[in-house]
């Protein structure tokens, strides 16, 4: 169901099939097929769950293709992107060599604990991929594998995610954490030591200081300005890791922005839906009703009361509960 709905929904949205769809997508979308859709869980917010359903181009040369987001529950379309040379994202499995890569190395649980997991602790999860906005994914069409080994004091399942690259993650964070560290142990400094080395340390201050003013001095009517060679790339580099960062951060506020405003729509359409059921059954009980008191093909009766003789005998039927509530009030007023 899930493969007729990506392509029904691909063409209802105008991408594919129309006059005024995109080229690009109509060359990618011509005979496309849908493939087999992958299931993809945020650990976090079942309601961020989706389906990942790629639309298989004709031609098996061509660069681009299609993949549709679905919502799990009504497959109605999330979202679309036409990617380059897009690979599918494979599962884990006992062969893939991921158990393996998460256990070479010490990895830090988000509770702090750091261990290094054997390769016979980790599970695999064949049944669906993960994915979170995070430093480890930020798009969701590149989805991660979920490994589950025993927390090593507590014994609760916790989750080791691998990129399908093969990186290893411990925790899905929205900036990058080297969780794979080590921390060096802390040792308490040894008291008898203090005060040697603060003798040292002022000793060594005091020749540098005594160095520097020297060749200040000697060199003072020598001195030229200076560049470094590397300047200009360093400066360059620290302006581009910059602007990435605020791009990066933009994305992600708006990401925020646009998930926000998805479950204020979904939680509307919600209601309205629920509204329009309500309307529908009432429509239907009236309708039945009033199908019941016209329907003298059916009825042996003669004496069936047309529309206005039931509005009479309704508003007979309300004199007389008033007409009866006023003289029980009149009972209940005397001594």
């Amino acid at each position: 169901m899930a493969r007729a709905a990506a392509l029904t929904a691909v063409r209802e949205h105008g991408l594919y099939g129309r006059p005024d769809s995109p080229p690009e997508w109509n060359q990618a979308l011509d005979q496309a097929k849908a493939g087999g859709p992958i299931l993809v869980k945020d650990p976090d917010d079942p309601r961020d769950d989706f389906f990942l359903v790629p639309l298989i181009p004709k031609n098996p040369t061509a660069k681009r293709g299609v993949w549709v987001i679905l919502d799990p529950q009504t497959l109605t379309l999330r979202e679309a992107s036409l990617l380059e040379n897009w690979k599918t994202p494979t599962f884990p499995d006992d062969n893939s060599g991921d158990a393996e890569k998460a256990s070479q190395q010490p990895l830090t649980l988000p509770d702090g604990t750091v261990t290094q997991f054997k390769k016979e602790d980790f599970t695999p999860n064949k049944n669906n991929l993960v994915w979170k906005a995070s430093a480890a994914s930020i798009l969701p069409y590149w989805p991660l594998k979920e490994l589950t080994a025993p927390h090593p004091i507590t014994g609760e399942s916790v989750s080791i995610y691998v990129t399908q690259d093969g990186k290893v993650y411990s925790a899905l964070l929205p900036d990058e954490v080297d969780s794979t560290s080590n921390p060096a142990p802390q040792t308490s400094p040894n008291p008898s030591s203090i005060k040697s080395r603060t003798v040292s340390k002022i000793l060594i201050l005091v020749c540098v200081g005594l160095l520097a003013s020297t060749l200040y001095y000697a060199n003072r009517d020598n001195r030229q300005p200076q560049i470094e060679k590397h300047q200009p790339v360093t400066n360059a580099q620290d302006a581009t890791i910059e602007e990435l960062r605020r791009n990066y951060n933009a994305i992600k506020k708006n990401n925020i922005k646009l998930k926000h405003a998805y479950r204020q729509n979904l939680e509307e359409s919600r209601k309205t839906k629920q509204e329009l059921e309500r309307y529908k059954a009432s429509s239907a009980h009236w309708k039945k009703l009033y199908e019941n008191l016209h329907n003298k093909k059916n009825n042996t009766e003669t004496n069936i009361p047309t529309k206005s003789e039931y509005y009479q005998l309704r508003a007979e039927l309300e004199r007389l509960k008033a007409l009866l509530k006023q003289q029980q009030q009149q009972q209940t007023a005397k001594p």
